[in-house]
């Protein structure tokens, strides 16, 4: 057997350059590491811009508004407006003493805590029991301080009963300087929680143990925690935070 012998000087001459090449490798595998994770997180970001790119493709346009294209000025513009709403129509029925929730695909996203981009309405439900209570404020003047107009079923109570009445902005407040699109046809859908055709599926809660909130910065209500699953899982399905069925509302105003 030979016996192999290496003196000292051996080892210190070559143990540097040893470690030193094992620094070296580390730093390869540092910066082929970082390489790595720069190139994962450049896949993942186009990844979602793709997936951002369908979902625009298929939410081109406005839910009522469909000749109006989906960008971010007439999106932030339509936001804008149904905040205006929600506080109008707020105050007034505060004011009436009525009891009513945020209804439909308001309350969905609201649940959700995600915007749903192409809805364009505003959908209030309110009480039964409260109808005379709203029956004699429509046999008054539609004049009001809270910037609201009403359709023209405002006198007519029959056809209210039917599927409800519309209501808009008496004046855009521009406060913000937003770009406007006044062609768009924005508006509040009140509707007695009882009507049980079309779009509107009869809004069985307790309006009793209804719940303050905000939704779009402005005061307003929902059903019970209890009562909001409950319904909404009859609107729209079993899986309320994926899935969101368009309920048909091609509905026509009784002439």
């Amino acid at each position: 057997m030979q016996i192999l012998h290496f003196s000292g000087s051996w080892r210190q001459a070559n143990l540097p350059s040893i470690f030193g090449r094992s620094k070296d490798m580390t730093i390869i595998i540092q910066d082929n590491f970082i390489r790595y994770k720069m190139i994962q997180t450049i896949i993942i970001v186009v990844l979602l811009l793709v997936i951002l790119n369908m979902y625009l493709r298929k939410q081109t346009t406005f839910r009522f508004n469909k000749e109006q294209p989906l960008t971010v000025d007439s999106y932030i513009y339509t936001r804008e407006y149904k905040r205006q709403l929600i506080k109008g129509m707020t105050s007034l029925l505060d004011e009436l003493d009525i009891k009513f929730v945020l209804s439909h695909g308001n309350l969905l996203e609201h649940i959700r805590g995600k915007p749903i981009l192409h809805d364009d309405d505003v959908d209030i439900r309110f009480d039964e029991k409260d109808l005379n209570k709203w029956k004699e404020y429509c046999q008054g003047s539609e004049e009001n301080e809270y910037n609201l107009i009403f359709d023209g079923r405002f006198h007519e109570w029959d056809k209210q009963l039917y599927n409800g009445i519309q209501i808009r902005l008496k004046e855009f407040k521009n406060e913000k300087g937003l770009e406007t699109f006044p062609n768009m046809d924005i508006h509040a859908d009140l509707v007695v929680a009882t009507i049980n055709r079309g779009c509107w599926i009869s809004y069985d809660i307790d309006f009793e143990r209804r719940r303050e909130t905000k939704y779009l910065g402005e005061k307003t209500y929902i059903p019970s925690e209890e009562d909001t699953h409950k319904i909404l899982k009859k609107d729209y399905g079993d899986n309320i935070f994926w899935s969101y069925k368009r309920p048909n509302c091609d509905i026509q105003i009784v002439s």
